[in-house]
């Protein structure tokens, strides 16, 4: 990860942990739902998530989803001590030298008020990390949610 010495600044949309219990309400029972029963299934079927045509997101190799649920079962994510330096490489995130700075939607049902400190006490910079919330309706847009920001409208 000596590359990321390279960056300049970096600029993140929707960041944060995607601690399941965290979620919002009713995207908290969509990704109970995917993880548990979709996922599972759609393995045994097809060995792959095959989510793109139920409008989930894109195809899924298995084994991503699998560590992904994982990660999503902890509060601290992948940096939980259960996989950091495990099956998720140690990397620079305590000591970043750039500036970053955070957008994220106000309602973004994944992303959201407490997901994204949860997921930014795990990084620090030696310049600065700014969160900036969007609201819909301050760019006269009806939603932004967590898959939004590079959406035509």
């Amino acid at each position: 990860m000596s590359n990321c010495l390279k960056i300049k600044a970096l600029v993140c949309f929707a960041v944060s942990v995607g601690y399941v219990p965290k979620m919002h309400v009713p995207y908290r029972y969509k990704a109970w739902f995917f993880f548990n029963i979709f996922t599972p299934l759609s393995i045994f079927l097809t060995k792959y998530v095959k989510s793109k045509p139920f409008g989930f997101m894109e195809n899924l190799n298995a084994r991503v989803v699998r560590d992904w649920r994982a990660w999503c079962r902890e509060p601290d994510y992948f940096f939980s001590k259960k996989y950091y330096g495990k099956t998720v490489p140690i990397g620079y995130f305590q000591n970043l030298p750039f500036p970053i700075h955070v957008y994220w939607a106000s309602d973004d049902p994944l992303s959201n008020s407490q997901t994204i400190p949860m997921f930014w006490q795990h990084i620090k910079s030696s310049e600065r990390i700014d969160f900036q919330e969007l609201t819909p309706i301050n760019y006269a847009q009806k939603e932004i949610g967590h898959f939004g920001f590079f959406k035509k409208t």
